[in-house]
């Protein structure tokens, strides 16, 4: 035997038991372990799903509570009895902001009140999952299919005597774990109480109704696989081993925290593990080191760390996932909590201070209650109104409402609106203001104020007593408009001596629903809007906000709009001012010798409209709902001059009274019509006038506004 072949055969040997050892120490370690370290893997990814799971039930659950808090509120408002119907309005409202295929609000009876597409039936009120929300649990069920075999998601809720059934596609649960990847044909699947899969990481499987036993091998293939579908039937967790199509799959199983006995399965084939991938790249690798050696357990080794570094890469985006579903979590539930404190604490005043003033026989104690009672109320409006705004920005109804104003008579209008706050705190407030700016433009100068107002409020709350504040607005550009004027851009900067804001808290300002930290709104109360707001306001005015701070140092809040400058010389709104207030002290017996019929179903509201007009010696009728308006003028179609008319009245909304006055009327004299509701939408002030109304006047009612649309269609009428 030559020294070479000896040489060759020394090396050969040396491989080949390098490599017998190599694959039969993988194989003793991959029978014993193979299995547990598959089930080990899964059980963490289920664990990770499955709070995934949970926290979006948990805030689908809030967001039908709030839901059903909302339309409850509006069915209270507009009651007249305790059985008056769920507003439709609010339904379709809530469904909309919310996405949901539909809303249905369900009594011991059956569907109350519904709107949408595959709502629930009416004997779905006799089922378990309505008898169990009646006594004030909350259900997720996903057992139902639409006749064109598509899952329905319903949410259950308890909404006061009734209970509230919001329904979504089934396919929103599939759309949670559309991110997750299981090696090449690993799945997740969530399966219901009956087995249906009723979520699937594929989500195009869960399309018909499917059962996790018709997915897999119709005779089990080992006792252990009988125990995997017996331990998810029990609803415990654990994990085991079936086949699919014939290959033996590892798969864990575990209940879902809050569902309704819901069971979440992870499993992958043995075969695509990490582990069963290096068994066989050992013995892929084991015949080409018999011929290439070294080199080739070298590459060997690159490809077994790629499944590694993937499924490091798959951990760190569902810790992310996890993170930010519980970060949207933890603001849902800060922000309802805050601002159930912003609307609770002037309910409160107001309902106390309303105690106090009809328990004191001193006048002075009442006017003292009176005044309190103004002020809470004022701060609850302001509250709504931003959540009104919000509500409008996120449904996309945002809109500017431009006019011609004067740009030093708006800053004193918010230096008016802010200065007794000021004075509270003996702070100093400098307004400095360029001449450049053109003293008319065009914009909506309420909508600026409402900016201006927001920061220079937030600039007094953080500011302590003595400090200073210094509003400043200048000119940055005019474009060259001639002959006319052109387009201005003004900056208006806010800045204070206050607490000042960390640049960690600065990134969240601007968020909807958060504010700099969450003690905020605890220590300086605030609904965490005003900001989100503003910069909506500010961008369709084709600016921009943003801030400067130091912790400790103060701030300065800055942003530009752009506004169109007027030509000539405007109307000075001081002038008018002077909403106008000789008119006001005029306005005693103004109307005399007038009569108006107000459509209202409200007694309290018939109330306030007559004692506040009272002094105008008008003479008035009151309807408690649109067939009796309807009645009365049909009975006497020249005793009214006008008509202030509701609009979600019972047995006869206004709409429907307007069009049958206008019917009554035909050839005769076209009597003013003026809507006079708390629906104050664009839509709705545009449905009203295609109802056949003139004019519309928004609640709570601004009684300068109800006197200008008398004095409008009056004298038209006189």
């Amino acid at each position: 035997m030559s020294l070479r072949i000896k040489i060759v055969f020394i090396i050969a040997s040396i491989i080949a038991l390098i490599t017998a050892s190599s694959m039969a120490i993988s194989m003793y370690f991959d029978r014993i372990h193979l299995i547990e370290t598959i089930k080990s893997d899964m059980t963490a990814m289920s664990q990770i799903a499955e709070n995934l799971f949970a926290t979006n039930l948990r805030l689908m659950k809030t967001e039908a509570d709030v839901v059903a808090t909302e339309i409850l509120s509006a069915a209270m408002t507009d009651a007249t009895s305790g059985e008056a119907p769920i507003l439709p309005a609010a339904l379709a409202e809530q469904a909309q902001i919310h996405n949901y295929l539909s809303l249905t609000v369900l009594d011991s009876r059956g569907i109350a009140a519904s709107y949408g597409n595959n709502a629930p039936e009416a004997d779905f009120v006799q089922g378990s999952y309505a008898r169990r929300t009646f006594i004030g649990e909350r259900i997720i069920t996903t057992t139902e299919l639409t006749p064109e075999g598509e899952l329905l998601l319903r949410l259950c809720v308890p909404m006061g005597s009734r209970i509230l059934v919001a329904t979504l596609p089934g396919m929103v649960l599939s759309d949670i774990i559309s991110n997750f990847r299981i090696w090449d044909t690993g799945n997740i699947l969530l399966l219901d109480e009956e087995g249906v899969i009723i979520a699937n990481i594929r989500p195009f499987l869960v399309q018909e109704r499917r059962t996790l036993r018709d997915i897999s091998d119709p005779v089990p293939a080992a006792r252990r696989e009988d125990d995997f579908f017996q331990g998810i039937r029990e609803g415990r967790a654990g994990a085991g081993v079936y086949k699919y199509g014939g290959v033996p799959r590892v798969g864990t199983y575990i209940p879902v925290t809050g569902s309704d006995n819901w069971m979440l399965i992870v499993a992958a084939p043995i075969e695509e593990s990490p582990g069963a991938r290096n068994r066989n790249i050992l013995l892929i690798s084991a015949a080409v080191f018999m011929g290439m050696g070294i080199l080739a357990a070298f590459i060997a080794a690159n490809f077994i760390v790629i499944p590694f570094i993937k499924i490091q890469d798959q951990n760190v985006r569902l810790a992310e996932l996890r993170k930010t579903a519980e970060n949207a979590s933890r603001a849902k539930s800060d922000f309802l909590s805050n601002m159930s404190h912003e609307m609770r604490t002037p309910m409160n005043a107001i309902i106390g201070m309303t105690s106090i003033a009809k328990s004191s026989d001193k006048i002075e104690r009442k006017d003292y209650c009176l005044a309190k009672i103004e002020d809470a109320s004022t701060h609850l409006l302001g509250v709504i109104n931003d959540i009104l705004d919000m509500s409008k920005i996120e449904a996309n109804k945002f809109e500017l409402n431009p006019v011609e104003f004067s740009f030093d008579k708006m800053l004193q209008k918010t230096i008016n609106v802010i200065s007794f706050r000021v004075d509270q705190k003996q702070q100093i407030l400098r307004v400095r203001l360029d001449k450049n700016i053109p003293p008319f433009l065009i914009g909506d100068d309420q909508r600026i104020i409402q900016v201006i107002v927001n920061l220079l409020s937030n600039a007094v709350k953080f500011t302590p007593e003595k400090g200073s504040i210094q509003l400043t607005a200048k000119l940055l550009e005019e474009q060259n408009g001639n002959p006319e004027p052109g387009i201005c851009t003004i900056a208006v900067s806010v800045t204070d001596s206050g607490i000042g804001i960390s640049e960690e808290q600065q990134a969240k300002l601007f968020n909807s629903f958060t504010q700099a930290e969450s003690t905020t709104s605890r220590k300086f109360g605030g609904t965490g809007l005003g900001l989100a707001i503003s910069k909506r306001i500010v961008e369709m005015m084709n600016g921009k906000i943003w801030m400067e701070s130091e912790l400790g140092k103060g701030s300065t809040f800055s942003f530009t709009i752009e506004a169109a400058g007027v030509s000539g010389k405007a109307p000075d709104p001081e002038l008018s001012r002077l909403a106008q207030d000789e008119a006001a002290h005029n306005d005693r017996g103004c109307f005399r010798g007038f009569h108006i019929l107000i459509a209202e179903d409200v007694e309290i509201n018939q109330e306030i409209i007559m004692t506040l007009l009272e002094p105008t010696a008008l003479s008035i009728d009151c309807a408690n709902n649109g067939a009796e308006a309807v009645k009365m003028f049909a009975a006497n179609p020249d005793k009214y001059a006008m008509i202030f008319m509701d609009v979600q009245m019972p047995e006869m909304d206004g709409f429907e009274a307007t069009r049958a006055i206008r019917t009554i009327e035909a050839g005769l004299r076209h009597i003013p019509i003026v809507a006079m509701t708390a629906n104050v939408f664009k839509e709705d002030v545009e449905r009203c006038l295609a109802s056949g109304m003139n004019d519309h006047v928004g609640k709570p009612v601004d009684i300068s506004e109800v006197m200008k649309k008398l004095r409008q269609y009056l004298g038209q009428t006189h």
